[in-house]
């Protein structure tokens, strides 16, 4: 009986695991679209090269972030974000920076919850 009642336990705490990364990716998205957004005063959007260049990161961690395969340190996070067209200012962007943070500090450890529930 044990071992049955540790099985929705444990997948759980896999859809977790998966819930963050799908998170992870869609926070990616929305740096992407934001960084791509064409204004009045921004006609062409800007290019991942200008978020580099304003951000410290090279281009290439600029495509990663893109794609939710890296969250940077939190200076050059909170540039990129800036560069993007992020105001850290208001309340939400200033919460999806800590949210970026935490997904960045607290993945791995997440993703040992399932392997730490008891059999």
């Amino acid at each position: 009986m044990t071992g049955e009642a540790n099985v929705p336990r444990k997948f759980a705490a896999k859809l977790l695991a998966n819930e963050v990364e799908s998170l992870k990716l869609t926070c990616a998205l929305l740096v992407k679209m934001t960084r791509a957004y064409k204004s009045s005063t921004q006609p062409d959007g800007a290019t991942q090269t200008d978020i580099a260049s304003n951000s410290g990161l090279h281009r290439p961690q600029v495509s990663l972030l893109e794609n939710g395969k890296f969250i940077p340190d939190d200076e050059r996070l909170s540039a990129a974000l800036t560069a993007c067209g992020f105001d850290l200012n208001k309340k939400g962007a200033t919460a999806f920076y800590a949210l970026l943070r935490f997904i960045r500090d607290k993945e791995s450890d997440l993703q040992q919850l399932e392997k730490e529930l008891p059999d």
